[in-house]
């Protein structure tokens, strides 16, 4: 029976990693570098794949209501700000210069953060517009029930006299950032840096207490999923929207995994809430019943998830397997890496950065643009 468990819990814990496919800004003034990176994430169209694809996506957010529009536009960190900062777009229907102008149409721009968010749940849906719709909607209505713009202001929490949040949002901002500090206390996870084309890397430590708050932990894990896509929307300027995901289990101890029901609910809505968003996921020193499994499933999956996941162990494969994807000197500066290529959280200032603008990563110095 523990055995069934523990299997079962792997299986749990590649699905949950595997949709964080896994982070906005100081609400104050905005410096005119960030300005300028906005603009040029406004700038772009979005990976469509064909016209057959743009279409249908065009489509899908036809089907929306104009509040589940804005909050599928919403999904990017570089939108969201703009309805902040209301000086970066107008909204008169006015424009149509393909170029990046000082201010861009708002209407335009919506429609077009709405239909990148269309296009990935339309992929994830291996094209069926139907599904897609459905999956579409569904992730709206989770960030409309777990209100995402309020854990965007997290690193404000203490400080959220110069905003326009009401007393009771507020409130949540706050409880949220208690959610985020309590869960950290017990699984550091960060945005470490980034790989070698501008992806964030997010870095997952093991867990040390079992205790688990179902609402703190989901909190939690939306804010990592989504602090880790923007970065990778601010860093790769709007041209990428993936992110890399690595899990330490040096220490890994299962019996303080999070409760199977909890995980259970954490996947069904990040899968619905950040699809299409993996590029790599990285296992460095997973247990031996976790690699076990790995090698019997391997045959059974799709080659485009084997190339997704890697587990890797000892120093040699590790020592590879980041090189390959990261600048280890250059993109995890405060990430500590030992002689068997272990990564420590040891130097991890978790108040630093939880204070930080959630489209930066952590590194001493946080450029706007690349």
């Amino acid at each position: 029976a523990n055995a069934i468990s523990t299997m079962g819990q792997l299986s749990l814990l590649l699905c949950f990693y595997s949709v964080l496919l896994l982070a906005s800004p100081a609400l104050s003034l905005m410096l005119p570098a960030e300005k300028e990176t906005i603009i040029s994430i406004l700038a772009e169209k979005g990976p469509f794949e064909s016209e057959e694809d743009e279409t249908a996506c065009r489509e899908l957010i036809e089907e929306l209501t104009p509040e589940q529009l804005e909050t599928a536009a919403k999904s990017s960190h570089a939108y969201w700000l703009t309805t902040v900062h209301n000086d970066i777009l107008i909204d008169n229907g006015e424009s149509e210069s393909d170029d990046p102008p000082s201010s861009l149409n708002g209407t335009k721009i919506k429609d077009q953060f709405a239909m990148r968010e269309a296009r990935r749940h339309y992929i994830g849906e291996n094209r069926n517009f139907d599904n897609a719709l459905k999956s579409l909607q569904e992730a709206i209505s989770y960030r409309d029930e777990y209100k995402i713009d309020l854990i965007r202001y997290i690193q404000k929490a203490n400080n959220l006299d110069n905003t326009a949040l009401s007393s009771d949002e507020k409130e949540i901002v706050r409880r949220y950032r208690s959610y985020v500090e309590d869960e950290f206390g017990k699984q550091v996870t960060v945005s470490g840096g980034l790989d070698k084309e501008n992806a964030a890397v997010t870095i997952r430590f093991s867990r040390t207490n079992a205790e688990t708050d179902p609402d703190a932990f989901m909190v939690t894990q939306l804010y990592i999923a989504d602090r880790a896509c923007a970065a990778t929307e601010f860093f790769s300027r709007g041209k990428s929207e993936k992110v890399v995901a690595i899990t330490e289990y040096g220490d890994y101890v299962s019996s303080n995994a999070p409760p199977i029901f909890t995980l259970k609910q954490s996947i069904t809505k990040l899968q619905r809430m950040f699809p299409e968003r993996l590029k790599k996921m990285v296992l460095t020193d997973p247990p031996f019943w976790m690699r076990a499994l790995y090698s019997m499933l391997y045959p059974l999956l799709a080659q485009t998830t084997k190339d997704k996941i890697s587990m890797t162990l000892g120093p040699q494969e590790k020592e590879q397997t980041l090189t390959e994807l990261i600048d280890v000197e250059s993109s995890l500066p405060l990430i500590q890496v030992d002689e068997n290529w272990s990564i420590s959280s040891d130097d991890i200032d978790i108040e630093q950065y939880l204070n930080q603008s959630m489209h930066h990563t952590h590194m001493p110095i946080i450029p706007c643009t690349p």
